[in-house]
């Protein structure tokens, strides 16, 4: 009889703690469309003040490579685009550099940008994060992410939310967005060589790159934005299947 009782209780309380999980992924989800768990309304708002410029200013500006992340050379391998870049800025010297990002390899990486013919090319600016961090990336040419492994990496989503191309290792956590020859270039791990042409065919293609932009930015649209109500709808048919 105690057991049973004990068994009831349990399920009591089970029901309880059902009703409060569905209720808590309403409530989160009522604040919008999400990315993998990331607000698409909140961040896309941080583009909409500097969209309508956007244009202009790639018409206008000097074109700049793009990477956003820690500044941690054994896992984001920074120094391979440093020195990638050096082999395009000889062929194209009308290309820079911008690194936002902290992490203790700083010093290492701003070291072996003090080479002849990086001088005023390459660009370390910190943290960079809302209506700044938006400014990065559409004032840039084209986002670069030279990773030996990455877990998922949502900088790249940002980038391709900005419409722009995407050039970065060939890793499993990057494939469902960047589609090489299609929403972005890939290349191997540690291949400078390789990065370098393929950052040189994207340079040296406006219209390439244009195209490359515009499906990156469409792909994330269409795979990747989900509205609240369908989250909520999943979330709530796994709850209650439990």
């Amino acid at each position: 009889m105690k057991n049973l009782i004990k068994l009831v209780n349990l399920q009591g309380k089970f029901a309880e703690v059902k009703a409060e999980v569905l209720g808590a992924i309403e409530s989160v989800c009522e604040q919008g469309s999400f990315i993998l768990g990331e607000n698409v309304e909140r961040f896309e708002s941080e583009f909409a003040a500097l969209w309508a410029s956007k244009n202009d200013k790639r018409a206008q500006r000097v074109k700049t490579i793009l990477y956003v992340g820690r500044l941690d050379d054994k896992q984001k391998a920074v120094s391979n685009l440093i020195k990638s870049f050096k082999n395009v800025v000889e062929q194209a010297p009308q290309v820079e550099l911008r690194i936002v990002g902290e992490g203790f390899d700083r010093p290492l990486l701003e070291n072996l940008v003090e080479k002849p013919g990086l001088t005023g090319k390459v660009h370390f600016v910190g943290w960079k994060s809302g209506k700044e961090l938006a400014e990065c990336y559409l004032s840039a040419y084209l986002f670069c992410l030279p990773s030996r492994r990455e877990s998922y990496s949502l900088v790249v989503t940002e980038a391709m939310t900005a419409g722009l191309p995407v050039v970065c290792s060939d890793l499993p956590a990057l494939r469902d967005r960047v589609v090489n020859g299609v929403t972005g270039l890939t290349v191997n791990v540690d291949n400078i060589e390789e990065l370098s042409k393929k950052l040189l065919l994207v340079i040296n293609n406006e219209e390439y790159a244009s195209q490359l932009g515009a499906n990156a930015k469409k792909k994330i649209d269409e795979t990747l934005v989900y509205s609240h109500k369908q989250f909520v709808q999943v979330l709530k048919r796994v709850a209650e299947q439990r």
